[in-house]
């Protein structure tokens, strides 16, 4: 072979190389675009996969709070209730006390009642009392210029009366059932003037 056809092969063969390794370094630039793109979107699919369980325990988050906080405010309202309710037993409970313990004008207390008593039956035959307060109705009735009056003692009542007519009516003024009356009527009432509900 000539130098020259030495010369021909040397540059086919370099522009053989050249072009091989430019056909290389494309493919592996088109190899690496690829897997660049395949990176992206790996990482945008992680992105949008972490937003989503980052949306989803958030949610399980603010739905537990919402419950807690419903729990917490459920058993809030019934403390709340209970306490209220506690302080109105008490309340009726030292009125009982105060009327046990006889606090007040037990005399007028009792004309009162036969008074009120008197208007709702037409002749009395007999009144029920409390042991205490026996020898003031004694006067009372004599007061009132009232005969033939049975009285009988009840060691349950706390005190007040109850009258029972000729024909069989019966009238409960004792402070046991006035005080019950006034909790199941009034409750509401009480609870306004309390707390303002």
């Amino acid at each position: 072979m000539s130098s020259s056809d030495v010369e021909v092969m040397r540059e086919i063969k370099e522009k053989l190389l050249s072009e091989a390794r430019e056909k290389a370094e494309n493919i592996v630039k088109e190899a690496e675009e690829k897997a660049n793109e395949i990176i992206r979107q790996a990482q945008e699919e992680w992105r949008r996969r972490y937003e989503e369980y980052k949306r989803q325990e958030l949610k399980k988050i603010y739905e537990k709070n919402a419950q807690i906080e419903s729990e917490a405010r459920l058993k809030a309202r019934i403390i709340v209730s209970q306490t209220k309710a506690e302080i109105i037993e008490k309340l009726f409970e030292d009125i009982k006390r105060k009327l046990e313990d006889r606090q007040f004008d037990v005399k007028k207390s009792l004309e009162l009642l036969l008074t009120q008593s008197l208007k709702e039956a037409s002749a009395i035959k007999k009144i029920v009392v409390s042991p205490k307060d026996k020898k003031i109705l004694e006067d009372i009735i004599s007061e009132f210029g009232l005969k033939n009056i049975n009285i009988k003692e009840n060691e349950n009542m706390i005190g007040g009366l109850i009258v029972e007519s000729v024909d069989g009516v019966i009238i409960d003024n004792s402070y046991d059932t006035r005080l019950l009356n006034l909790k199941e009527k009034r409750l509401n009432e009480i609870q306004r003037l309390l707390w303002g509900e």
